[in-house]
């Protein structure tokens, strides 16, 4: 009786293979089946580790372009020195923002050595210099808090100078494609790029628009920043009082 089973039972698994059929299930011993075609206990499938649920522990891949719960970046790649890492982590000191995002000049290859930072500062002025606050920045401390305008800059990074500063970064490429208004070390009037007045200039999409010549830079906060939203300091004393909060768009122009 014992051989005629298993005899039927080798047939049956037989049959199931050559027609296309589910294979047979064994047990492994603790009561939960096994399909012997994957390997799955009771049909329930693979048991994913914590992370993204929304996709396969084996498809969250570092250079798969898509970022995952234990990714910063993703770049589709997994090459180092570009922005994002072998290990898809992100890299500050080639980003130029403390917060790891630009605002501006995202290419980083082509806009290596300048950066548009947004965010905001609650200590006032325009040092060059970092304080060493870290992760300062619209996507990181909220309102800038004890945060300086210069550690919006990735460390390694500084405020840009004067205007011969930036268009030593810049080459021949207009200071565009920044949204908001971003900051730079050169001081002028509310009229001109001049080192008559102490108003802010830098570039962006908002400000005033000098009479005089600032090239490559475009625009400043005005005499007591009445040119632009979300910034406020004291008239004639502008770069030493200057702040930004979080009501407008705009930050610092940072240079390696």
């Amino acid at each position: 009786m014992r051989r005629a089973l298993l005899i039927s039972t080798v047939l049956v698994a037989g049959c199931n293979q050559l027609f296309g059929l589910d294979p047979v299930s064994d047990r492994d011993g603790g009561g939960a089946t096994i399909d012997s075609a994957d390997g799955d206990r009771d049909g329930a499938g693979p048991i994913d580790a914590p992370g993204d649920a929304t996709r396969p522990i084996d498809a969250r891949t570092c250079g798969d372009g898509q970022v995952d719960s234990d990714e910063e970046c993703d770049d589709s790649n997994t090459v180092s020195n570009d922005g994002c890492s072998s290990i898809c982590k992100r890299e500050l000191h080639i980003i130029g923002c403390d917060d790891g995002e630009r605002e501006g000049f995202d290419d980083l290859a082509t806009f290596s050595r300048i950066a548009a930072c947004g965010g905001a500062w609650t200590t006032p002025g325009l040092p060059l210099t970092r304080s060493g606050a870290t992760g300062c920045g619209d996507d990181g401390i909220a309102g800038g808090f004890g945060c300086t305008a210069a550690d919006l800059c990735a460390d390694g990074w500084t405020v840009c100078g004067d205007r011969f500063d930036v268009a030593a970064r810049l080459g021949s490429r207009p200071c565009t494609g920044a949204t908001g208004f971003f900051a730079s070390g050169q001081l002028g009037s509310a009229k001109s790029c001049t080192l008559g007045g102490q108003v802010v200039q830098g570039c962006g999409s908002i400000g005033v628009q000098p009479f005089g010549f600032c090239s490559p830079l475009t625009v400043n906060v005005g005499a007591g920043c009445n040119g632009v939203t979300g910034w406020s300091c004291a008239k004639g004393n502008e770069a030493a009082t200057l702040l930004h909060d979080d009501n407008a768009e705009g930050g610092v122009l940072c240079c390696k």
